[in-house]
């Protein structure tokens, strides 16, 4: 938990330095104070746009929620790992109905997951392929 909030400590900081930099380069000519107006506007937006993208609901099956409580804990590097793990485990138990479920409300909320959109692109190619196997199976018998 700690961990948590001093990464967030530092991200914030960071990006207010950021921001900082910017507006000076670009305002040169503006008092700060315009700046600070802008980081609060920004701030608010920006936090009322992202908070809680991601949310466990009731209606969410008890694999989904845990899924998606793991995936929120994790960094972005390794929650691209995740997906791809609960993908291939789901393809070899041939139950993909869930990981698809995972990754389509992965994908609402995050539009821009090039991972999740591939992976659920692999999904419904592997059950394309799942099916026609079978009927070509069953033509033979």
């Amino acid at each position: 938990m700690r961990d948590k909030l001093f990464k967030g400590i530092i991200y914030s900081s960071m990006w207010f330095v950021g921001m900082l930099v910017i507006a000076k380069l670009l305002f040169v000519s503006q008092p700060l104070g315009y700046f600070w107006i802008a980081i609060i506007a920004l701030s608010v937006l920006f936090g009322y746009e992202s908070i809680d993208r991601l949310k466990v609901k009731d209606s969410m099956s008890y694999q989904i929620s845990s899924w998606l409580s793991t995936y929120i804990g994790l960094t972005y590097y390794k929650q691209q790992l995740y997906l791809a793990e609960i993908v291939n485990n789901a393809v070899k138990r041939n139950d993909t109905k869930e990981a698809e479920e995972f990754l389509e409300h992965i994908l609402r909320a995050e539009p821009e997951n090039e991972t999740a959109r591939s992976l659920i692109v692999s999904i419904w190619g592997t059950s394309l392929l799942n099916n026609n196997r079978e009927e070509n199976v069953s033509r033979c018998i």
